[in-house]
């Protein structure tokens, strides 16, 4: 690579009036080529973002056991060296008694791209707000547990520290990635 005290002593080499040959102007032409000052240094342009969108348009998918999920995930596929990454918003209504390990049913479309930005085998565990039966205006905490190793099915399990009843209800968003690393 040329650098600009190369191409100056080139420059400076041809004499005024003189013999210059076309190999002596095609050398200093050449190192002006190379000249690392001159080339385009403007980054590449980054990837396109590919989002996505899944949802059941206002109807619930049902556990037959007595619960029903409402859901709209969106995200983004492979965004920044990540699988890539989701916000999972639903609720989930427990219509029968103490039905802790609800399981609905997904489409394989929507598992093989869970399965793309949750790299890692472990269940995603959050924390999330739960109203505890029908007319309960403050929520307490639950821990749940996301589980998506079934291709169809998406197992929640749900644990309170009075447990769980009837019309009991979680309304939430979380957001999602577990990049490579967490299989370490």
């Amino acid at each position: 690579m040329s650098t600009r005290p190369i191409v100056e002593q080139a420059i400076a080499a041809i004499e005024d009036n003189g013999n210059n040959t076309a190999f002596e102007v095609r050398d200093v032409l050449t190192k002006m080529l190379d000249y690392t000052e001159n080339e385009d240094t403007t980054p590449p342009p980054p990837p396109p973002i590919d989002f996505f969108h899944f949802f059941n348009d206002g109807n619930f998918v049902e556990d037959p056991r007595g619960a029903r999920m409402w859901y709209s995930c969106r995200g983004i596929k492979n965004a920044i060296d990540v699988g890539g990454t989701a916000n999972f918003t639903f609720r989930i209504r427990i219509l029968e008694g103490n039905l802790g390990d609800p399981e609905f049913p997904i489409e394989p479309e929507f598992y093989q791209l869970l399965k793309e930005i949750v790299s890692t085998d472990r269940e995603l565990t959050f924390t999330v707000p739960f109203l505890r039966g029908a007319g309960s205006d403050f929520p307490e905490t639950a821990n749940i547990r996301i589980n998506i190793k079934n291709q169809d099915r998406m197992a929640i399990f749900i644990q309170t520290e009075q447990g769980i009843s009837r019309d009991s209800e979680i309304f939430t968003s979380i957001q999602f990635h577990a990049p490579e690393f967490f299989n370490g």
